[in-house]
């Protein structure tokens, strides 16, 4: 099914079941961009990721709110 559909410029999520070569790869051949979680069960991809300088990147918006009895914070990169 998947494979009928058009990923070319889509952004597809996934969690940390997808954090896999085979998966990234198939959806890079698709065309498509991705942002899947990565856990540190996988330490070699983490360290990776971690080490990135994160904090470099430049902050487009900084939404805090509060709903049902949590609050919440999503800083987004620019």
């Amino acid at each position: 099914m998947p494979d009928r559909i058009d990923l070319a410029g889509a952004v597809v999520t996934a969690n940390a079941l997808h954090a896999q070569r085979a998966h990234a790869g198939y959806l890079a051949g698709r065309r498509a961009h991705y942002l899947i979680t990565v856990k540190r069960r996988q330490p070699g991809l983490h360290a990776q990721i971690a080490g990135l300088p994160w904090r470099q990147v430049p902050l487009a918006d900084d939404t805090r709110e509060r709903g049902q009895g949590r609050a919440e914070w999503q800083p987004c990169g620019g």
